[in-house]
């Protein structure tokens, strides 16, 4: 199965050196294509692929750094989209340092227009913070919506592939205000990740964000949607201030649950296989309260241990007094999990609390040697 970082064909690189011979027609494509694929190649991740890239491309480009950068501009201008993120990578790799350090954000401000500067950004935070902090507030009021998702995106607290933000562990509060002036955003792509931003501060702060929720509710439509996927993470955990911020009660305070059941058609099953299990639910729902459905399956890891990964099945008012279904899940192993033979168990949760549970084996497959 072919992977993201397998975009870098010698075809792909050699399309892009021939453009760059446009801008320098003294440019070596063949030894820049043949540099590149060179040495440990093949064993370098996206991220590695894309900086392998960059360095190999400076060494290449004739000129200083301020005569690069037009060039590295007009190239993004010509080749949009997440694969030629290498091209803000090179702001960070070569321009981060005092002497440049505006005219490198400046550029990566222009860049962030054609893919995102969201990891090139991260390094210059690293060094002032301070400074680039109060650029991203800047930012975050502009009329393109590329450069106000990167105030937002740039400075999450966890941002996946991108290098850690170690100031959120003393001031968690230190991006809120470029938050604010995005929190009721037109754009869809800004409001995501303001969200992603805010679920990253809930998983150390949760009383940060759900306060911040309380005084964000209400605005608008937009800023509700983004407060509910804010607290996400909250309420998959059924952190009680999340819960009640949502109107999701406790079963039993504003509604009865008078049956429910999960059963597995399957008591016992092979990796590679599929359960399949069924689920009901009888209540005194009537739709005045909203209904937040999960199941919850306890995954054996490598250490014997279980944990507990949860899945949605319904979320928002019904009047529906029962709720019923059929769900399968496989158990092949993917590269993002690996499953492990034991007993598992698999919930039912309802507002975030358990319901009902059942479990089933999980065994591996033997050959016979012959």
């Amino acid at each position: 199965m072919s992977q993201l970082k397998d975009v870098y064909t010698k075809e792909f690189l050699t399309t892009f050196a021939n453009q760059v011979t446009e801008y320098k027609n003294n440019f070596k494509t063949t030894l820049f294509v043949d540099d590149i694929l060179s040495d440990n190649w093949e064993e370098l991740s996206l991220r590695e692929r894309m900086k392998k890239i960059a360095m190999t491309l400076e060494s290449y480009l004739d000129g200083d750094y301020e005569e690069q950068l037009p060039i590295i501009l007009k190239l993004h201008e010509k080749n949009r989209g997440f694969n030629f993120l290498f091209l803000p990578d090179f702001v960070s790799l070569f321009g981060l340092n005092k002497k440049h350090f505006h005219l490198s954000l400046d550029y990566l401000k222009r860049l962030t227009t054609y893919s995102s500067s969201e990891f090139a950004i991260r390094e210059f935070i690293l060094m002032d913070y301070q400074a680039v902090f109060k650029l991203l507030l800047e930012w975050s009021l502009d009329s393109n919506e590329h450069i106000r998702r990167l105030a937002s995106e740039g400075s999450r607290p966890v941002l996946p592939w991108g290098v850690k933000l170690t100031i959120y562990d003393k001031t968690p509060e230190i991006s809120l205000p470029i938050l604010e002036n995005l929190k009721n955003d037109s754009s869809l792509y800004v409001r995501k990740s303001v969200a992603n931003h805010l679920n990253d501060l809930s998983k150390k702060n949760p009383d940060l964000i759900v306060n911040l929720s309380q005084n964000w509710q209400g605005i608008s439509k937009e800023t509700d949607w983004m407060i509910k996927r804010a607290n996400r993470t909250l309420i998959k955990q059924a952190y009680p201030p999340a819960l009640s911020l949502f109107g999701y009660q406790k079963p039993g305070q504003m509604f009865d649950i008078f049956e429910s059941s999960i059963t597995t058609k399957e008591t016992e099953l092979y990796i590679g296989d599929e359960l399949t299990f069924s689920y009901f639910i009888k209540t005194s729902n009537n739709s005045s309260t909203p209904i937040r459905l999960e199941f919850g399956i306890d995954y054996i890891k490598a250490n014997g241990k279980p944990s507990l990964k949860k899945f949605h099945l319904f979320d928002g008012l019904s009047d529906k007094s029962n709720f019923s279904g059929t769900k399968r899940i496989s158990f092949k192993n993917l590269t993002t999990r690996k499953h492990y033979s034991g007993e598992h168990k698999i919930y039912l949760f309802m507002n975030g609390y358990p319901i009902n549970e059942t479990k089933f084996s999980l065994k591996i497959k033997s050959f016979a040697i012959r």
